[in-house]
């Protein structure tokens, strides 16, 4: 009998459908590959059948089954759904019915478990002049009332300068990707009333070098995204870094925490440096602000200890200076940092003492947490309440001045930022203006000429006391081709003592 033998019962995972067998797979597809097992689209009652019956097995063998059941592994691609670019096929709303049935025929039987997708490989929203997000949004709108989450992969290219990278080709989440395509995400949820809960079950890195820089790729991108998941805890269900313990199928692998050797011993991996950086990071949130738009922080604060993780994807080796406000007479007794680096060749990790939050080194591409331990323990009394609105329009092109709504539903909000996501093939040489209810904000995004795609977003303070209920945006750039991916209105709250 199977069971999830020393696994925490209490824990949360994912599993994933993938392959059906070759008597449920079409014979209408020669010369198509069909590897990954799409089933035959009349057979998609009795793939659902079968998925239920197996799931069953699953839970009579071993006591229990993942939380969350993606339908198929990255269907968004054709290699795992041959419907896609097939003439007469329509490979989306296909993959819409599929999913449909499937999760229809699980909550019949099995109410406890959820189902989603649609598992993206590749999610560039902006391919095909935004096809790939219009099919996304498709997919959203077709299932809305049959799927109760939507499931996304997010790698990034490896590189050992993602803004030198993009600049030159290729696409990049850790570079403003990500937040661009997951507000798009948000936004057509809220627009359509179909907010539902997202799962990222793989991220990482898509990289195969196979030296000392193949696990500095590894390392840096999953920081990188890691960061980038904490600040969105209201749209993330669970988030999954693609690191293995170990593949006995390949003993040597860089996407693993563990080696065998040839004599059969077994050793950590230098990807186990991610597992050195975030041990122990928890703790209740406190505002952080960074001055520059490509260092990222979050901050949370444990007792005494305050836990301050910063990433830098500028492109260039920076220095911080690190301020805290503390209440009266608190004081900072001393500070640790933790980082995994790349330096002459080869991947490093520290966890040392630091004398100062000053002028504090930090590498392309590199993560550090700094634990800072104060001489009291410090209990935050006061709750910010943070509400994210959306602007309804998604994808639209500002070749002139373009107006679109914010609606912003916040009472008495004490702090509010805009954010605002762009597309553009070559990039911006010429300042962007953004006007938010008459006041004018010019945005210099010189840094990205020339940049075969730019997808990046630009965040801004605006005063909470000149939002309203109905808030225009007009976006004006004097370059043509821009397209605003998303716009958003951050507002924060003060909700009283916290208990």
């Amino acid at each position: 009998v199977w069971r999830f033998s020393g696994v925490d019962p209490e824990l949360d995972f994912v599993m994933c459908f993938d392959s059906w067998p070759r008597f449920m797979q079409p014979t209408n597809f020669p010369g198509v590959p069909n590897q990954r097992g799409t089933p035959d689209v009349s057979k998609f009652d009795a793939a659902a059948d079968m998925s239920v019956r197996y799931l069953k097995a699953m839970e009579r063998d071993s006591g229990r089954s993942a939380r969350w059941w993606e339908v198929k592994n990255e269907a968004d691609v054709k290699s795992e759904w041959i419907y896609h670019h097939e003439k007469g096929y329509d490979g989306w709303k296909l993959l819409a019915d599929f999913h449909n049935t499937m999760a229809d025929a699980i909550h019949e039987e099995l109410p406890h478990l959820e189902v989603g997708g649609p598992v993206s490989a590749w999610f560039i929203p902006y391919a095909g002049d935004f096809a790939v997000w219009r099919s996304q949004a498709r997919f959203m709108d077709l299932t809305r009332n049959h799927l109760d989450f939507y499931s996304h992969h997010f790698y990034e290219i490896g590189a050992m300068d993602s803004l030198e990278r993009v600049q030159r080709e290729g696409h990049s989440y850790v570079q403003g990707g990500f937040e661009c395509t997951v507000d798009m995400l948000c936004a057509h949820m809220d627009t359509t009333g179909n907010r539902k809960p997202m799962v990222c079950s793989e991220y990482g890195s898509l990289s195969f070098v196979r030296d000392e820089r193949g696990y500095w790729m590894h390392i840096k991108n999953i920081n990188a995204m890691l960061l980038k998941f904490l600040d969105r805890p209201q749209d993330f269900e669970i988030t999954v870094p693609f690191m293995l313990t170990f593949m006995h199928w390949a003993p040597d692998s860089l996407e693993t925490f563990i080696h065998q050797t040839p004599d059969g011993e077994f050793v950590k991996t230098k990807n186990t440096y991610i597992i050195d950086m975030w041990t122990g990071f928890k703790g209740k949130r406190i505002p952080v602000t960074d001055s520059e738009h490509k260092v990222r922080a979050h901050a949370v604060i444990d007792g005494d200890l305050i836990r301050l993780a910063v990433n830098n994807h500028t492109g260039q080796r920076t220095e911080l200076d690190v301020g805290t406000l503390l209440p009266e007479g608190a004081k900072v007794v001393s500070i640790k940092r933790r980082m995994a680096f790349f330096e002459k060749g080869e991947t490093r990790f520290v966890y040392d003492d630091l004398a100062s939050l000053q002028r504090i080194p930090l590498g392309v591409d590199a993560t550090a947490i700094y634990e800072i331990r104060l001489d009291r323990i410090i209990t935050p009394f006061i709750v910010w309440y943070e509400e994210v609105h959306y602007a309804a329009a998604t994808a639209f092109r500002i070749d002139g001045p373009h107006g679109v709504d914010i609606p912003v539903d916040a009472k008495e909000p004490v702090a509010a930022t805009l954010r605002v996501g762009f597309h553009r093939q070559g990039g911006f040489s010429k300042p962007i203006t953004l006007e938010l209810n008459g006041v004018k904000h010019e945005i210099d995004l010189s840094y990205s000429k020339g940049t075969p795609n730019l997808l990046d977003f630009v965040e801004i303070p605006v005063d909470p006391a000149t939002l309203h209920a109905e808030n225009m945006l007009v976006v004006t750039t004097g370059e043509p081709g821009a397209t605003v991916t998303s716009a958003r209105i951050t507002t924060v709250s003060e909700k009283g003592v916290n208990p």
